[in-house]
């Protein structure tokens, strides 16, 4: 499955395998794989009802992951990883959706 979106500017398509997390702030919706960032062209809302069935969960209010990309969790800075190399691209888990995680 792909999803249309930009990269720099440009028209692309995103191969659903491909996307590590989807992250938003202030309606500014991005996708992060491990080799670039796109912009989609919906909503995190329309994305989450999309994607749920293909392995997608919601972390906190930003973020939209790809649960079967993660690589390891991180207990006590709750935070999700998808590289060992960069930590910086982790994703932090709220409170309520920890459940999530623990059941890895």
């Amino acid at each position: 499955m792909y999803i249309p979106g930009y990269n720099n500017g440009k028209p692309s398509f995103i191969k659903v395998d491909d996307i590590l997390y989807i992250s938003a702030e202030r309606n500014d919706i991005r996708f992060h794989t491990h080799d670039y960032v796109y912009r989609p062209l919906a909503s995190l809302q329309d994305y989450t009802e999309l994607l749920s069935s293909r392995g997608f969960e919601m972390l906190n209010k930003n973020h939209l992951v790809q649960v079967n990309k993660i690589l390891r969790y991180d207990r006590d800075k709750q935070v999700a990883l998808f590289d060992d190399e960069s930590p910086s691209r982790g994703v932090h888990i709220s409170r309520r959706n920890r459940f999530k995680i623990d059941r890895m």
